[in-house]
């Protein structure tokens, strides 16, 4: 029996970076699916694909109307050092929505507490999680 992956960066037909298209519109499913590519990103040392993945979680974290958390996870994609043109890529429509649903200075400041953030830490407390 095949274990449900989600797809490879680059290989993802959904409008949402780092979720299988099939969990579109289950936050529970999509963050599982998250949950399990961050961790095996992170175990082989994929790290521009965890930053992909990270985007997706704060996807599901937007589409969870928790808007200034999803904009922390962009703000550490974007500043970590492994960041690639993929990751910019990603980030680009979660960052337009965000812009529809916080104020300017909101977002502004998500963004600038994400680039303090530390990914190992961010990914194991993601881990933790129940909920997005």
């Amino acid at each position: 029996m095949q274990r449900d992956r989600p797809p490879a960066r680059g290989r993802n037909q959904s409008s949402q970076p780092g979720v299988c298209p099939r969990c579109l519109g289950n936050a529970d499913a999509a963050l599982g699916c998250l949950r399990q590519a961050l961790g095996e990103c992170l175990a082989v040392g994929a790290v521009p694909n965890t930053l992909g993945v990270l985007v997706g979680v704060a996807g599901v974290r937007a589409q969870a109307g928790q808007h200034e958390q999803a904009a922390e996870l962009p703000g550490l994609a974007l500043s970590h050092p492994a960041s690639d043109a993929a990751v910019e890529r990603d980030v680009e429509p979660l960052l337009a929505a965000l812009r529809g649903a916080l104020p300017a200075s909101e977002l502004e400041a998500a963004l600038e507490r994400g680039e303090s953030l530390v990914l190992e830490e961010v990914v194991a407390e993601i881990s933790e999680k129940v909920v997005p």
